[in-house]
């Protein structure tokens, strides 16, 4: 039997989310999220997700249009504790959810996932609002 614990602290200010997957049934997770995951170089069909796990681990990606729908999925079969995948054939100005696991983990609540915007196509005019 999984047991899963989701840890959530604010630290000032600022929420932050520890993962902990224990696939033995005990206390002992067999990773632990410890920073990201954070994005880097979207683009219009495209986006790179990093994250590193406390020990190795086989990553995988849910993802989709609604944090009800992770439909997708993106696994690396490599074993490693900095991990780097880059999401690809998404639709341009689109919002997506998704969630970092372990490939022998299985699909967690989809109440942890995190979100992010891919890029408007080349030449369509688009606005940011800021607030204080």
């Amino acid at each position: 039997m999984n047991t899963y614990r989701i840890f959530a602290y604010i630290i000032y200010g600022i929420s932050i989310l520890n993962l902990y997957a224990c696939t033995d049934g005990n206390s002992t997770p067999s990773f632990q999220v410890i920073r990201g995951p954070y994005l880097q170089t979207p683009t219009e069909t495209s986006i790179n997700i990093k994250w590193r796990t406390s020990s190795p681990s086989k990553p995988v990606i849910y993802y989709g249009l609604s944090p009800n729908a992770m439909t997708s999925r993106l696994i690396s079969k490599k074993q490693r504790t900095d991990h780097e995948q880059v999401l690809v054939d998404l639709r341009p100005d689109t919002q997506y959810y998704y969630y970092v696991s372990d490939i022998d983990t299985p699909p967690i609540s989809t109440e942890i996932s995190y979100t992010f915007r891919t890029t408007p196509p080349l030449g369509v005019p688009h606005y940011h609002a800021v607030s204080r």
